[in-house]
């Protein structure tokens, strides 16, 4: 067994927001067999007012990510159990539940657009997520990636954002990879959501479901003194009706979204000197 132990007092203050607390944090890993782990978690965390995303506290515990891109000062608890096997030589899973319970704070603006008080609104979400990798061949592999969550809120501002968000992905993806620097992927990602918003919200709600397809190509030079690749997101230009991520995490949901409502070309070229 392997165990992570810690312990964080962390003090924040923001207009009307003043927290104090203590954050205890444990984690645990252990080998069953040579084949099998088992991992459990339990941990409080508080987002500080941190400068360029650094922190000196370990980002996750047994696996489980302890930060989050949440508004400063969001706080909660997060448990998780999951387990890791080594089916054969070739073949590698795994499965893990995990609930999120924190608060993040809401400003509330006045006439002049000065914040005048901040509220704490709850939050929680629960994911479903498992694994299997398959090496197909010396240079093929397959992964699979599905994964569930549920994501609840109380009522309160902001408005338009979900009050019940539920989404289930399946992504399905083949890599190759040759000896010689060439590389390339192809996969499709099947797609179901069901989003229920306040009655005082000007957005849609409902439910959709569709499947996208992206593939990739590119070449590695030789003694590792560059990459480069073509990427195309959404290759047959699919419309879609999707929940961005900007409801669960804080900041532009353009940078955060998983999936491109249009066809997206993405070319890249990395070089070593």
């Amino acid at each position: 067994m392997t165990w992570t132990i810690g312990l964080s007092y962390d003090e924040y203050s923001e207009a009307d927001l003043t927290l104090n607390e203590v954050n205890p944090k444990i984690g645990m890993q252990w080998d069953v067999t040579q084949d099998l782990r088992l991992r459990l978690a339990a941990f409080r965390s508080l987002k500080p007012a941190v400068f360029a995303s650094q922190t000196i506290q370990p980002i996750e515990i047994a696996g489980f990510n302890q930060f989050f891109d949440d508004a400063r000062g969001a706080e909660g608890w997060l448990y998780g159990i999951g387990i890791d096997a080594h089916i054969t030589d070739n073949l590698n899973g795994g499965i893990e539940l995990s609930r999120r319970d924190w608060q993040e704070p809401i400003p509330q603006f006045g006439n002049d657009l000065v914040i005048r008080n901040i509220v704490r609104q709850e939050r929680n979400v629960d994911t479903l997520r498992s694994y299997l990798y398959w090496i197909l061949g010396p240079d093929w592999g397959l992964s699979i990636e599905p994964q569930y969550d549920v994501y609840d809120k109380e009522n309160g501002a902001p408005r338009d954002t979900p009050r019940h968000a539920r989404t289930f992905s399946l992504p399905i993806f083949a890599r190759y990879f040759s000896p010689l620097g060439v590389f390339g992927s192809l996969g499709a990602t099947a797609v179901y959501q069901d989003v229920a918003r306040q009655e005082t919200s000007s957005l849609a709600e409902g439910s959709d479901s569709f499947v996208i397809f992206d593939a990739s190509a590119g070449f590695r030079f030789p003694q590792r003194r560059g990459v480069v690749s073509l990427e195309v997101r959404n290759v047959f230009d699919a419309p879609i009706k999707f929940q961005d991520e900007s409801y669960r995490w804080y900041g532009d949901a353009s940078t955060i979204s998983p999936y491109f409502p249009e066809r997206t070309i993405i070319a890249r070229l990395s070089l070593s000197f």
